[in-house]
């Protein structure tokens, strides 16, 4: 009775006359719930989408039918009792029943949790599911988060994994209208630190006008299309916090990370960060209880190259990681201290 009770509610307030109201996001998991800690951390994350992301009434028709066709392991007949997440409230209804219906008709976004194999550390991925061509709708309902069960580590911020999830479902990072404006990737000399060059490669992301409008609101803009908006006074508080390249001009831009290092030497305003001023140096962070040493050296190195390209040679790189474009960034947890 609860949960009918519970459906009827979410129905009556799905309804609005075209105006701009929070978005409804539910998640469903045939493998029930995660960790609690982690579970935790999926309801906060998608509270925030809840607040942030605002959308119009959808004029799109989709049938639940539509998830057992394209929703890739929930497409089966034999799936029984599934849980359902919302940014308030955790249930289970028989995945056949028309609970299950009245729930998926009444979200505008529905993201089916599948689990995904890895080994390590924590990871996730998410996006859309796609429709046949005819079933093409203007707005994309079903959503996909894959995640690695067999890890789980006390420190990880799961709380920002799913965020960043909930953000390609929703779009960010994988939408790109036909008939925007295209910039072509430019070369461009890296320059390391022993004054060396290599010829790399820069792109660019495809997005909105808008997006560029005001950085400390790109990350939200870029997905603000016809059906999304952004709700900026709930973003404000966060965009506003952003410290990441602040301040730290053209060349942190448009150049290599040992160039902005040398420009910043002997300057009024020589902060370096994200990049370690100089070998081996090592800083602490504070998390929970725990006292985090890292360092600036990372190994071993693996021969592949950098996103934008570069790769330089074992024999004059101290700084391994390709993810960091082999600059010296603190990135490598040498030891926990009580």
């Amino acid at each position: 009775m609860q949960i009918r009770r519970f459906l009827i509610i979410l129905l009556i307030s799905a309804i609005s006359c075209s105006e701009w109201r929070e978005i409804k996001i539910a998640t469903v998991n045939k493998h029930g719930m995660f960790h609690e800690r982690i579970q935790k951390a999926l309801v906060s994350a998608l509270k925030w989408v809840e607040n942030a992301v605002q959308v119009q009434e959808s004029q799109a028709i989709y049938p639940t039918k539509y998830v057992k066709k394209f929703v890739k392991g929930y497409d089966s007949s034999d799936i029984g009792t599934v849980t359902i997440q919302t940014p308030n409230k955790v249930f289970s209804v028989a995945f056949d029943s028309d609970d299950f219906d009245k729930v998926f008709k009444s979200a505008d976004v529905v993201v089916f949790i599948t689990p995904l194999t890895c080994k390590g550390t924590p990871v996730a991925n998410g996006g859309q599911v796609e429709l046949g061509k005819e079933y093409a709708v203007n707005i994309h309902k079903l959503g996909l988060l894959r995640y690695c069960y067999s890890e789980y580590q006390p420190q990880f911020n799961y709380y920002d994994l799913f965020r960043h999830e909930l953000l390609h479902v929703l779009g960010y990072g994988i939408l790109a209208k036909e008939d925007l404006p295209r910039r072509d990737a430019e070369d461009y000399q890296w320059k390391y630190e022993d004054g060396s060059e290599e010829l790399a490669t820069r792109s660019y992301f495809q997005t909105e006008d808008s997006a560029t409008d005001e950085t400390d609101y790109i990350s939200m803009n870029i997905f603000s299309l016809q059906w999304f908006k952004v709700n900026r006074t709930f973003i404000s508080p966060e965009a506003d916090s952003y410290s990441f390249g602040k301040g730290f001009g053209c060349t942190f831009l448009t150049k290599s990370c040992f160039e902005f290092l040398e420009e910043r030497k002997g300057t009024i305003n020589e902060r370096p960060a994200p990049f370690c001023p100089e070998d081996s140096v090592q800083k602490c962070f504070q998390t929970s209880d725990t006292l985090i040493s890292f360092t600036c050296m990372d190994s071993p190195y693996t021969g592949q190259t950098a996103d934008n390209g570069i790769l330089p040679s074992a024999k004059n790189s101290k700084y391994n990681n390709r993810n960091t474009r082999f600059c010296p960034i603190f990135t490598v947890k040498t030891n926990e201290i009580d």
